[in-house]
């Protein structure tokens, strides 16, 4: 089906990626490949040419290092940052690298299809409250 999103999922906890499956399941979002985010399962979803990559980055400085290099990848996925963390320092280095999303685990299924359609039309996408604070903070607030 032509007008469906290609997602590939990376995510430690199968649990959650199962809820994923769910939260996408009737919309135009197709997950085509899913794994743990590790190298290995990052290039084989790379393989079935997604045109959005959901990864969770857990905070760690290895995970970012894989999301430099899926971003470096030929493919030119979107890379969007599922996460856990709402530390400014994870949210800032996940931008400094060019993910084109930082979305929190928090999220309803809405916001997620909502963000990831966006994102896939090429509107960045940060969860609001983390946009408020980094803006807050960037003017010493």
């Amino acid at each position: 089906m032509a007008d469906r999103i290609r997602v590939a999922l990376l995510d430690n906890h199968p649990l959650f990626r199962r809820g994923i499956h769910d939260a996408l399941a009737g919309t135009k979002l197709s997950i085509v490949a899913e794994g743990e985010a590790t190298e290995d399962a990052a290039q084989t979803a790379l393989k079935k040419k997604p045109e959005i990559i959901l990864m969770d980055i857990d905070g760690e400085g290895e995970a970012v290092r894989l999301a430099e290099r899926i971003l470096a990848n030929p493919i030119r996925a979107k890379l969007v940052i599922l996460t856990g963390s709402s530390d400014e320092e994870d949210i800032a280095e996940a931008l400094r690298i060019g993910v084109h999303g930082y979305i929190l685990k928090g999220v309803g299924a809405v916001e997620l299809v909502t963000a990831l359609e966006g994102i896939f039309e090429g509107q960045p996408y940060i969860t609001p409250a983390l946009a408020t604070r980094l803006l807050l903070r960037d003017k010493g607030q």
